[in-house]
């Protein structure tokens, strides 16, 4: 029966295999997790100087339109999902139509 005792060499090396391993997939993880953040952010223009006597309102202009864009968004994946529901739904009741004929005969 051959012995599991590895040398201490070999040990070390697989555990800092798995630690840079392990590492590399949480900095991935975050990389990942910081775009996504990123994407959904809103950001209020910068180049606006305070001397601007239009300030707010540009300001309010603009979250105005982001909160449209963020309905809308919104608006078109909802309508997306029912569309996909409702031609879900047809494939089965034709399935279901297919079936009962079959079993008529």
């Amino acid at each position: 029966k051959k012995s599991k005792r590895l040398e201490a060499r070999k040990r070390f090396k697989i555990e800092r295999k798995v630690r840079e391993h392990k590492r590399k997939t949480r900095k991935l993880q975050a990389k990942q997790v910081h775009k996504i953040m990123k994407k959904n952010r809103i950001s209020i223009p910068q180049q606006i100087p305070n001397e601007c006597p239009f300030k707010d309102e540009i300001i309010q202009e603009f979250t105005m339109l982001s909160t449209l864009e963020r309905e809308e968004r919104i608006r078109q994946k909802s309508l997306g999902n029912k569309n996909e529901l409702k031609e879900i739904a047809d494939k089965a009741r034709k399935r279901v139509d297919e079936f009962a004929e079959v079993e008529r005969l």
